[in-house]
């Protein structure tokens, strides 16, 4: 084996065991996630305000956005060898402008 080989060979290990790590993380911080949900959040039926409906609001929306970055890997394209999975490419837009849209009147 040259040393470019056994390199690369300890590159990929590291690169693994990098890997393993924030997955061991990242699976301990959904775990977390999912008891608090089953407790819904600390949140006490009988006082829960807006302020609680806001705050899962904002938690769903960063949810979505690490789950679009996994199932839609052209969006967030960081490893172009990486083949997306299912993604239909965007159709072009389209060069005629549309006609302006009518102001709405206010109450």
């Amino acid at each position: 084996m040259t040393d470019r080989q056994a390199s690369t060979a300890r590159n990929q290990e590291n690169s693994l065991a990098a890997f393993l790590a924030k997955k061991a993380e990242f699976d301990a911080l959904l775990a977390e996630l999912a008891q608090a949900s089953g407790d819904h959040f600390g949140a006490d039926p009988e006082a829960t305000l807006w302020g609680e409906a806001a705050w899962l609001s904002d938690a769903t929306v960063k949810l979505k956005d690490i789950a679009d970055q996994h199932f839609r890997p052209g969006d967030y394209d960081v490893c172009p060898t990486r083949r997306p999975r299912g993604r239909r490419p965007r159709r072009p837009r389209s060069t005629t402008a549309s006609p302006p849209k009518a102001p709405r009147p206010r109450p």
